[in-house]
């Protein structure tokens, strides 16, 4: 069994003749990749702490255009938002991968992911979105409808997924998801979630839903709220009592307050389109008011993040005196 991990982080401006056959008015991924790195160390690092025995592929401006140039015959796709779903694609073919996990740049991996390392059965393993629902084009995500023995009521929770952590045990389904993000604009979440709940072509595994049942976290519905402004002015005005300011460490462990194991922390908040001062101002508050200090202990000294937590960085790469 070959599993490798994939991380991406491009600057699409610089390169993008070598990625992009028309530089579309679509989204940008990664304006400018030196802003990502304390989060790429941070998202690498903390992935090979529980991980040591997985291989890691990660892309860069560094290393990209070599990586083409070994790739026979790749040409340029159209779409902006295709990229990572597209590099990835050559990464498990280059590899000869069985199973390819995809973990976005702003992730901390907080556990050994067993649920997708041990499953080899399903050919996608995808996980929840905010509890939200998203209505685009070609897809309305649907809600899980819950019943329990001891209440009449109907319990209904999104099943929206979230594309930044995604793994594959099929090479076909990634290629027809790449396609469809392709097709079917303006990103790949939308086309991954109109792949697994319209088309329904291929075995799918919701890693942490129906979200109510779940016992582990793998993406930001551990944050127990929805949206950025939410998250960050409770941070600032109301801070202990917020669902992330109380989560908890037991026997090396990170939970929810609801206790749910959290297997993967992910940040999102669109950081890839905000103007500098914006990114800036959010990186800021991610690593000084979000979290209690038990929180970012364990993201220290069980997740190899201490570099992110501990020093200052000035987000222009290098650190802050």
């Amino acid at each position: 069994m070959k599993i490798i991990t994939f991380f991406c982080n491009i600057t699409l401006s610089k390169i993008k003749d070598n990625l992009v056959e028309e530089h579309d008015s679509g989204v940008v991924f990664n304006p400018d990749q030196d802003r990502y790195l304390p989060f790429c160390d941070c998202a690498i690092n903390s992935f090979k702490k529980w991980h040591k025995d997985i291989e890691v592929v990660y892309l860069n401006d560094n290393n990209i255009k070599d990586f083409l140039k070994s790739i026979p015959n790749y040409k340029p796709i159209k779409s902006n938002t295709g990229i990572k779903f597209s590099l990835g694609f050559e990464v498990m073919k280059k590899y000869n991968a069985d199973k390819l996990i995809i973990l976005d740049i702003d992730t901390i991996t907080c556990a050994r992911l067993d649920e997708i390392i041990n499953n080899n059965e399903d050919d996608i393993l995808v996980s929840l979105n905010y509890n939200i629902q998203d209505n685009w084009k070609h897809c309305i995500t649907p809600y899980y409808e819950l019943e329990f023995e001891d209440s009449d009521e109907i319990i209904r929770d999104s099943a929206n997924l979230n594309s930044g952590i995604v793994c594959f045990n099929n090479p076909p389904a990634l290629k027809e998801v790449l396609e469809l993000t392709i097709a079917h604009p303006p990103a790949e979440q939308a086309a991954l979630n109109e792949f697994v709940w319209v088309i329904k072509k291929y075995k799918v595994k919701v890693l942490d839903g129906p979200w109510p049942l779940s016992n582990v976290a793998y993406n930001v519905r551990s944050k127990g709220v929805n949206f950025t402004n939410h998250i960050f002015d409770l941070a600032l005005h109301n801070k202990t009592e917020t669902y992330i300011y109380n989560y908890y460490v037991k026997n090396n462990k990170l939970y929810t307050p609801d206790n749910k194991q959290i297997k993967v922390w992910h940040l999102a908040e669109g950081l890839h389109g905000r103007p500098q001062e914006d990114f800036n101002k959010l990186t800021k508050m991610y690593k000084n008011y979000i979290f209690n200090e038990e929180t970012k202990k364990f993201f220290t000294e069980q997740c190899d993040c201490g570099n992110f937590f501990k020093c200052k960085y000035n987000m222009n790469g290098g650190k802050d005196d």
